[in-house]
């Protein structure tokens, strides 16, 4: 939540997406809206992802977007739909983080959260999320300093951080994560 946020309610709130994998912040906030009955409108602007399966889902899926990028690290600050975003979510491609893969926090693919920490400081969206792995969000272990890092960038741009753990089987996801 930025500290300029205002109420948005009966409004349009636009959202875009880094690392966007299988759109599920799209799904969410749909189901939001439906759920709570809430009158305000959404706009999808944009989402990017590499997966060609990915892209595929997204971009033919029940709420596409205005604009499809491949690679956020090749994408140009002018690219249409990155502006006047409200709400923006993003999460470190997982290869490197994950229980299942290489727990490196040097892995290149991690690294890609710069670039959204970039697009957060440049386009200042009124609030975002920042979705990452379990390990990520240790208090210790080898993510901390990258957590720790990512926490303050954020922080100096004037954002307000929440940090919260779901636990997917406790929300009625059939899994667990």
């Amino acid at each position: 939540k930025n500290k300029r946020n205002q109420n948005l309610t009966g409004t349009v709130i636009t959202f875009g997406s880094d690392f966007s994998g299988l759109s599920s912040q799209s799904v969410a906030l749909h189901t939001l809206k439906n759920t709570y009955g809430l009158t305000t409108g959404l706009h999808h602007n944009f989402a990017c992802d590499k997966a060609k399966a990915c892209k595929k889902l997204i971009t033919k899926g029940m709420d596409p977007p205005d604009h499809f990028y491949d690679d956020i690290s090749t994408r140009s600050k002018d690219a249409p739909g990155l502006k006047n975003t409200d709400f923006y979510q993003y999460s470190a491609p997982c290869q490197g983080l994950s229980s299942l893969g290489q727990q490196n926090p040097k892995d290149p693919r991690t690294l890609l959260v710069t670039f959204a920490v970039q697009h957060v400081r440049t386009f200042r969206p009124k609030c975002f999320v920042s979705e990452q792995v379990a390990l990520f969000g240790a208090q210790t272990g080898k993510f901390k300093k990258l957590k720790d890092w990512l926490v303050a960038e954020h922080k100096r741009d004037g954002y307000d951080i929440v940090e919260k753990i779901f636990i997917t089987k406790n929300l009625s996801v059939p899994q667990r994560r």
